[in-house]
């Protein structure tokens, strides 16, 4: 199943292009990023990336369970992927982002991002599930939005998280995804949900920034 996703695109494109995302600061809410010791896989042309991402769908599904979040972290950080890998479903569009289903199962569900330069997912508030992202290729920018005692959400910090790297959003958190990179830098990753629950959507109406369209 394809999504075209861009509504958001423009608009968080021009409230956050004033330079590269800075890190949380140490004393911030962690961001639950997890590098991988090893470095970003090669490129396979061959078999056996496939085979490990199927062969790790196939042992999570075998468990018939919500999967905990330190499980799909492991999981994700030993994968051996690339965009080949994952074949059409890392086929950016020509303008704006792709996401693609490539697994569901009663509890848990497997997304394909691939999303061309600019274009940035809606603020996901989210629920009692585990929301875990695995960069392929390019650098994802994660920007964080928190209530404020006005009632809107407003953005607390911005960070990179680079190919190989792996994010975990949480219960409470409210995050959007996109990608900031250069024009012709691609972003691909792999998100995992589990239980399956798609949490809240937010939309920029609900931010400090509605109504604060910059003129042009």
């Amino acid at each position: 199943m394809n999504r075209q996703r861009g509504s958001h695109s423009k608009r968080f494109r021009r409230l956050f292009s004033g330079g590269e995302p800075k890190a949380a600061p140490e004393h911030a809410r962690g961001p639950h990023v997890e590098v991988p010791a090893h470095d970003p896989p090669p490129h396979h042309d061959g078999p056996f990336a496939g085979e490990s991402l199927r062969a790790t769908l196939d042992r999570w599904t075998r468990l018939d369970a919500p999967l905990p979040e330190a499980l799909i972290r492991r999981g994700l950080v030993a994968l051996r992927v690339d965009r080949a890998t994952l074949g059409e479903a890392a086929r950016a569009p020509e303008a704006g982002g792709r996401t693609t289903r490539i697994h569901e199962s009663s509890h848990f569900a497997v997304d394909v991002l691939a999303w061309r330069s600019g274009e940035f997912g809606p603020i996901l508030e989210q629920g009692d599930a585990a929301r875990v992202l695995l960069v392929v290729e390019g650098t994802a920018t994660e920007i964080d939005f928190a209530d404020t005692p006005c009632g809107r959400l407003a953005p607390t910090l911005s960070r990179p998280v680079p190919a190989g790297t792996v994010s975990v959003s949480r219960l409470g958190d409210h995050r959007s995804i996109g990608n900031l990179q250069a024009p012709g830098e691609d972003l691909v990753a792999i998100v995992v949900t589990s239980p399956i629950n798609p949490g809240r959507i937010r939309s920029l109406a609900d931010t400090v920034f509605d109504g604060k369209d910059m003129p042009g």
